[in-house]
């Protein structure tokens, strides 16, 4: 936008508000672009963007003849980068996204005919409980929060995409991918302790990610 017709047309609060929206756009796009080469605190990240990587490659190959699939892998996978950046930097997991995303499965749902929209309704409120008493477990042990609500929403929203099936997977991969930040973090100075704050929300979107491209963890 033209800045005398950006002066035009947004009054002080909106030129602020619209300055501060394009600094944090910035900073998030270039997290991972940190975390590739292990730049600063977004090295402990450098997990998610070669498992999308590596998801993508996956994908592709199985995917051959389904158009389809790989637009809506495009905008999962987009969302999923925005989300995780967001939460690392500012500890926050945009709602738009999350709204957006669930948007786009339930579309896919009713377009699709699949017909499983209330067995995955059903998963996306378990997995949403699930976090929430996990959340209210930690307060209660711990005299702090643990898990975020952002973080029960966005494992509801996996459990929307994946359903059942893939839901306890999201969360395990979720896991191993926070373990092994927190080995690169312990490298690194300042030191962590007992309550350093970790965002949980690039590791969740990891394991989503995971779900989706490679599948859920086989239990033979």
């Amino acid at each position: 936008m033209n800045k005398f017709i950006r002066a035009r047309l947004l009054n002080p609060l909106q030129r602020q508000n619209f300055h501060h929206a394009w600094r944090r756009s910035c900073r998030v796009s270039g997290f991972f672009a940190k975390a590739l080469t292990g730049r600063a605190a977004a090295g402990a990240y450098v997990v998610f963007p070669l498992v999308a990587l590596a998801g993508w490659a996956i994908l592709i190959t199985g995917a051959a003849g389904r158009p389809w699939l790989l637009l809506e892998s495009l905008i999962l996978f987009i969302a999923l980068l925005f989300i995780a950046a967001f939460d690392a930097l500012y500890f926050l997991i945009p709602g738009r996204c999350l709204l957006f995303l669930t948007f786009v499965d339930v579309a896919h749902e009713f377009l699709s005919g699949a017909g499983n929209l209330t067995q995955h309704a059903a998963a996306a409120l378990a997995g949403y409980i699930a976090f929430r008493l996990t959340d209210q477990a930690y307060q209660y042990f711990r005299h702090e929060p643990g898990l975020g609500q952002g973080d029960a929403r966005l494992l509801a929203v996996a459990g929307l995409w994946v359903g059942f099936d893939g839901l306890a997977s999201c969360v395990v991969y979720a896991v191993i991918s926070a373990l092994v930040s927190v080995v690169i973090m312990l490298r690194r100075a300042p030191p962590l302790h007992a309550r350093t704050a970790i965002p949980f929300g690039p590791h969740l979107a990891c394991g989503f990610w995971l779900v989706w491209t490679v599948g859920p963890i086989a239990i033979v």
